[in-house]
């Protein structure tokens, strides 16, 4: 190996150092950033096939049709709460019910939207929630389904025809008396379980003074449990039960009392934002060209009401999935009124569109929407 000289080692480190200077002088551009999108039109499919899903479900278990139901532990009498009525893979019926009454608002909206094969399709599934819905066996479900059914057919969209037939399903069932528990031959479920009525009777009392008591910064988040015997009127309260150790069955009196004005305020405002949001919108998309993203709306409104009425005889905090999807559908829907208040600027609503190839954007979408008509808003993903 030939030995290098001082000069000659410094000429190479020289010629080293300056190739190294020329690169960075000219680096590589960043590889590119790839990002997803799903658009309202998927958001409802999928949420169309997991009310496939929890229909059928529902209706396995409560046939007993053992060898359809999935997950297996659905079936497992140890697991969750409320074993023997509909619960679904969440294993108790307050989640199965909120996302049962989520995914009928959005197989009543393509019910509306479709032709042919698949407006029956949807139309079948939509229909199937109302037994699906009654096999929970918990009333704040079946007032739930009630509810965003009146809400359909007061708000205008052409979703009014599917609730109108869905009306008349429930209307049929009840006075048919195929529905035992609910039937104007039978004592209907309204009428029964009362101990669970004088449960949340007592449980709102309680709570209201876990708040007079502590108004400003509540009890104290998840101490229900520790604190109620604290609350609990020995000569009052022991008249509608015995004790409260099944925990809190209010969500607002529940926050009210556990965090007091301090925590309730802020609950509270995000919950009518929401509600004002979605209405402000409906209000301001009344032109036909935003007929799909008016039902949309309708959609988010729907889901929000069903967390109001679900909210105040259950606690969903411990039923999470109910609050996170209504408030997501609140979230689309500010972008949906972001991009419509855009276009009173620019002309053409170009919406929060896809970071994909404009091949692909070109695709006819399951509505019928082709290539120059208006873009959907789509909520981006990373």
């Amino acid at each position: 190996m030939a030995k290098l000289t001082v000069a000659e080692l410094a000429a190479q480190v020289a010629e080293l150092t300056e190739r190294i200077r020329v690169l960075e002088g000219h680096k590589a551009p960043p590889p590119p950033v790839i990002e997803a999108g799903i658009s309202e039109e998927e958001i409802l499919a999928i949420s169309a096939a997991l009310g496939a899903y929890l229909g059928f479900t529902s209706v396995f278990e409560h046939f007993g049709v053992t060898s359809l139901v999935f997950p297996k532990y659905i079936l497992d009498p140890t697991v969750g709460i409320h074993f023997g009525r509909s619960r679904g893979p969440f294993l108790d019926t307050i989640s199965n019910g909120g996302m049962l009454l989520v995914c009928f608002l959005a197989l009543a909206f393509l019910s509306s939207s479709l032709t042919g094969r698949k407006r029956l399709l949807t139309l079948f599934l939509t229909l199937l929630m109302v037994p699906a819905v009654y096999f929970t066996e918990t009333r704040a479900v079946w007032v739930g389904i009630a509810g965003v059914t009146a809400v359909i057919l007061i708000l205008r969209t052409t979703m009014r025809r599917t609730a109108v037939m869905v009306g008349c399903a429930m209307l049929i069932g009840y006075l048919s008396g195929v529905a035992g528990k609910f039937s104007p031959y039978e004592t209907t479920l309204f009428s029964r379980r009362q101990n669970t009525v004088d449960y949340r009777v007592a449980n709102s009392e309680i709570t209201w003074r876990m708040f007079e008591k502590n108004p400003f910064f509540g009890i104290g988040w998840g101490r229900f449990r520790a604190e109620w015997a604290n609350y609990f009127d020995r000569n009052t309260d022991s008249a509608l039960t015995r004790d409260l150790a099944d925990g809190n069955h209010t969500t607002f009196l529940g926050i009210l009392a556990e965090l007091g004005i301090a925590g309730f305020s802020l609950f509270g405002a995000v919950l009518g934002c929401s509600l004002m949001l979605c209405i402000s919108s409906y209000r301001h998309l009344r032109h036909d060209r935003w007929g799909f993203e008016r039902a949309f709306v309708v959609v988010g409104l729907g889901a929000l009401i069903s967390l109001f009425i679900l909210g105040l005889t259950n606690d969903l905090r411990s039923a999470p999935i109910v609050n996170v999807t209504a408030f997501w559908f609140a979230g689309i829907i500010s972008s949906i009124q972001s991009g419509s208040l855009s276009s009173q600027s620019d002309r053409i609503w170009k919406g929060t569109r896809r970071l994909v190839s404009p091949g692909h954007s070109r695709r006819r979408s399951m509505f019928g929407l082709e290539a120059g008509q208006p873009q959907r808003s789509s909520f981006l993903t990373t």
